[in-house]
């Protein structure tokens, strides 16, 4: 995460005057983000009930993360573009590329956020398979992945699933993974 940031804040400052400018600046908006990558999740660790914790740190560092990822995954992808694009003397601007790339960063980290609060979808995919054996014909099979239960979202969310599920009668559950964030001693409360 440390040499992510390094490299996004040594490419703004060479490509924008404003960021060379601004370097102290930017390194305390990257020192804030890697802040919060580390004491969301230590936060979330310590014995505090629901209740007791900070929720609106917890909104933060999630976010955060989400905007990061978003940020050094976009980054990348520029800098390989433009790099791709002067390698075959096609040339780019970098500055305008950087742009874009930055913006769909913060456009996909909203439209993520907004997604994990209107909750999951239910996508439904009918599988023919030649040969399979009539006894399997009809067979509902509802997977799940992706639920991150937590600080965030919580019982309701959870119960909210569970019904989901439940309306689908399924004839096999497949869990697929990251249904939890931290521990499930945490999640009791």
């Amino acid at each position: 995460i440390v040499a992510i940031s390094a490299s996004i804040i040594l490419q703004l400052a060479s490509e924008f005057t404003w960021a060379e400018q601004n370097i102290p600046i930017l390194i305390a908006i990257a020192d804030g983000f890697l802040s919060l990558q580390v004491m969301g999740p230590w936060l979330y660790r310590q014995k505090l009930t629901r209740r007791t914790r900070p929720l609106i740190l917890q909104w933060l560092t999630y976010t955060s993360m989400g905007l990061f990822m978003a940020v050094a995954i976009l980054w990348a992808i520029a800098s390989i573009l433009t790099f791709s694009l002067n390698q075959m003397s096609i040339g780019g601007d970098k500055g305008t590329l950087f742009n874009i790339f930055m913006g769909l960063a913060v456009l996909s980290a909203i439209v993520g956020f907004f997604q994990a609060m209107l909750g999951p979808k239910v996508y439904q995919i009918k599988i023919e398979i030649p040969g399979l054996p009539n006894v399997f014909d009809g067979l509902k099979i509802v997977q799940i992945s992706d639920l991150h239960i937590g600080p965030i979202l919580g019982h309701r969310y959870s119960a909210r699933v569970a019904r989901m599920v439940e309306e689908l009668k399924p004839d096999i559950l497949a869990l697929t993974g990251d249904l939890v964030d931290g521990s499930i001693e945490a999640l009791r409360d």
